[in-house]
Formats: C-alpha cells, sequence, structure tokens
C-alpha cells in the first residue's frame, strides 16, 4: 500500500514538489510516494498552469524524483509527446513567418513564449504556448499585417472580446488560420493608456539578435524581458496566468545568470512606473520557486506597506486561476471575509438593496422611474440562482466553499492592492 504525501497542504506544494522545488522544512527528506489521488490532482494542477510537458522533463531529469503510479507516467509521456509535436508545427510557422518578415525588411522580437520556448527554456516542447507574440515598429503594422495575410491568416473575430477597442490597444486584431497558432501582432509591450511609460525606442535600441526555428529576428535584453515578464504576470493578469508565469521568471534568471545587470533593471523599473509589480514578482518568485533574485538588490523597489499578507495573495491567485468568480462573487467574498458586523451588514445592503442608478445599470431601466422597485424581488431571486449553493454551502461549513471564497477574497484585495 502506497504511502500518501507528507507535503504541507499548501496551494502547489505536490506540484512545486514535483517540479524539483521542495519546502526548507522537506528539502532532506526522500520524495514522496504518491497515490493515485495525490496523482490525479497532481494532473490536474498541471494541466490547469500549462506546464505538463516540463513536469515531466522535471520527473524524468530531477533527482530524486517522487515516485508516481506507472499509468499517470504513461500519461504524462504522451502529453509530452504531443507537445513536441505541436512546437514542430509551430516552429515551422514562424520560420515561414520570419523568413517573409526578412525578405521584406520588417524587423521582428519575439515576445514571450515563442523566444522563451526556443532560447530561455532551450527547447519549445518545455514551454507551451496559446498563441504567437511578435512585436514590429508601429509605422510597419500595416505591412506586417498584409504579409501575414499572404500566408493565410485573417483577423479572427471573438464576440467575448468585442468591447476591445484595438484601434487604441498595443497590438492589432488576433490573426488566426485553420491549424495554426494565433498571432498577436503588437507594436508595443503595454497598452498606451496605461500609467506607466515604456521606453519603447529603448527596447528596440537594446534587442538582441537570435536564431529561432531556422530564422533570424530579435529578443528583448534579459533585463527588458524581466520587465515584461513581471508586468505582463502582476499588472496585465494578475497572477492568473498560474505557475507558468513564474517559472518564466524563473527560467531567466537561471538562463541569463550572472549576466542580468540588476541595478539597470531596478533603475529601468523606476522610470517606467512599474516598481510595484516588479517587486512584487519578482519577491513571489524568489520565495516560492527558490530564484536566485538578489533581495537587497532590488529592495529599493519595496513599495510602502508592503506586506507578507500580498505575497499570500499572490500565491494563491498563482494557484487559483479556475475560482469560478460567477458562483463565488466579491460581495460574498467580503460579507464571509469581514469581521466587523457594521461591514457584514453593509454588504448584505449593497448586495440585496443597491441604489436606484444601480438597479437602472443592472436592469437596463431608468432609475427614475417607480417600477423600478419591482426589480428588486428579480434581483433577489437572480441572486438565489446565481449563488445560492455557494451561500449554502458555506451555511454548512463546507471546506471547498471556504477555500473558494478565500481565494476570490485575496484576489479583490491584491487587486486592490496592485493599482493603489
Amino acid at each position: 500500500m502506497t504511502a500518501p504525501t507528507d507535503l504541507p497542504r499548501r496551494e502547489g506544494a505536490l506540484l512545486l514538489s514535483c517540479l524539483g522545488i521542495r519546502p526548507n522544512g522537506l528539502a532532506s527528506a526522500p520524495p514522496p510516494t504518491l497515490t493515485m489521488s495525490d496523482s490525479v490532482e497532481l494532473l490536474r494542477q498541471a494541466g490547469e498552469n500549462g506546464i505538463t510537458p516540463l513536469l515531466y522533463h522535471c520527473l524524468t531529469t530531477v533527482a530524486p524524483a517522487p515516485v508516481l503510479p506507472a499509468a499517470v507516467l504513461d500519461h504524462l509521456r504522451q502529453a509530452a509527446v504531443r507537445g513536441a509535436a505541436q512546437s514542430l508545427r509551430i516552429g515551422h510557422e514562424l520560420a515561414e513567418i520570419l523568413a517573409l518578415f526578412r525578405r521584406h525588411g520588417v524587423p521582428v522580437i519575439l515576445l514571450k513564449g515563442a523566444h522563451l520556448g526556443h532560447v530561455v527554456y532551450g527547447s519549445p516542447a518545455l514551454r507551451t504556448m496559446g498563441d504567437l507574440d511578435l512585436m514590429v515598429p508601429r509605422e510597419q503594422l500595416a505591412l506586417a499585417e498584409g504579409l501575414l495575410g499572404q500566408l493565410g491568416y485573417t483577423p479572427q473575430y471573438d464576440p467575448l472580446a468585442e468591447q476591445v477597442d484595438y484601434a487604441h490597444h498595443h497590438h492589432t486584431r488576433p490573426l488566426g488560420k485553420p491549424g495554426a497558432l494565433r498571432i498577436d501582432l503588437h507594436w508595443s509591450i503595454t497598452r498606451p493608456s496605461m500609467p506607466f511609460t515604456v521606453d519603447l525606442d529603448g527596447i528596440w535600441r537594446r534587442a538582441v539578435p537570435v536564431r529561432v526555428a531556422g530564422g533570424d529576428a530579435l529578443a528583448l535584453s534579459a533585463e527588458d524581458l524581466l520587465l515584461h515578464l513581471c508586468l505582463h504576470t502582476a499588472f496585465d493578469h494578475q497572477f492568473r496566468l498560474g505557475l507558468r508565469a513564474c517559472w518564466d521568471v524563473l527560467q531567466v534568471v537561471r538562463h541569463y545568470g550572472d549576466t542580468i545587470d540588476w541595478d539597470v533593471a531596478v533603475e529601468r523599473a523606476r522610470q517606467w512606473g512599474i516598481g510595484r509589480y516588479v517587486y512584487l514578482t519578482l519577491r513571489l518568485v524568489r520565495e516560492l520557486l527558490a530564484a536566485d533574485i538578489p533581495l537587497g538588490r532590488i529592495a529599493v523597489l519595496e513599495p510602502p506597506g508592503f506586506t507578507p499578507e500580498v505575497l499570500a495573495w499572490a500565491r494563491t491567485c498563482v494557484f487559483n486561476t479556475e475560482t469560478d468568480a460567477a458562483s463565488v462573487s466579491p460581495s460574498m467574498a467580503e460579507l464571509w471575509t469581514s469581521r466587523r458586523l457594521a461591514a457584514k451588514l453593509g454588504v448584505l445592503r449593497q448586495t440585496f438593496y443597491p441604489p436606484r442608478s444601480a438597479m437602472g445599470r443592472i436592469y437596463r431601466t431608468s432609475p427614475d422611474t417607480s417600477w423600478i422597485y419591482l426589480y428588486y424581488p428579480v434581483r433577489w431571486v437572480d441572486l438565489l440562482v446565481r449563488y445560492g449553493r455557494h451561500a449554502w454551502g458555506l451555511w454548512r461549513g463546507d471546506d471547498r466553499v471556504h477555500d473558494e471564497l478565500r481565494a476570490v477574497a485575496e484576489r479583490t484585495a491584491l487587486r486592490e492592492w496592485l493599482v493603489s
């Protein structure tokens, strides 16, 4: 009979152990033997975080490794093979694009996955990708989009993303074609309306040549790459990209090592006005993945009021990317976490009796009409349908509901801290 794992019950502890990251207290302990239940949970977490091929690689190359059931290891092996085959197809597409751009004199910087997989991870099969992010000079954006059109790429329309104003975005409308990855064609690494200033000219000036998929391209310098990843992880996605985003930063630190000029990176983060996001991301990766990030060098970026609690919120967001926000509302989470009765009553009042102006927006009617009061019973029924199951679970003391509420509450707290 296999022994259960003795890992602490914290988010991601099992997954981190299998990736070769062991808690300090268990660093010298023998690797655990995983039960089938453990293994199923491990596969779920790896899939949610987009790191299944990486997990298989670590399990077969990092010693000592936890012992998994043979069927689970075979499942991981097959997933890694499929990932390798997909990376070959992506490499072929990328080579074709780079060759076409080169013939027409369009310089291109590979962003995120395309650069990370081929250069930083050392194998594109280890770094899964959902799209190709390519950056070209803004004045050549139309030319680059036309060239991609020659290869069969056309603008993609997603009903869930139609609120995006691509005329004021940092990339064009996504481009795609059957059987190929979606392409996000960038002219900058962040939207121009954001509350910070990215030195785009400096990014191009510092870009370094790379050889990828048999083609020539450019990549961000090590310091710019770190800043971009931190900004993308903390500001753009508030750590909801999961562990893969943190592992990207770890791999950059491992790959570039002593060639990273931390003083330059810190000063550039201050100049761009993104120190808060860079500091939190680097601190999290340092403590979560034992990355060799010099705490003393990045300390100058620490924002006022930073506490270990903020790190805990970020960790929760990393390992709770699939929390059902439609079933667990921030208001419900606030009701559960508030300790003062007055605060709880305030949440209940705002939830069940929002002001007429809010009711007008919710039900798309005039807040000045007397009919607005008839919508309040409708509101109560809507709340019961959407949140009744979780409210009942909370009343009964369901641990899963408590965990989901905690995750939503901490995600809300982190979001407020990031924009403060």
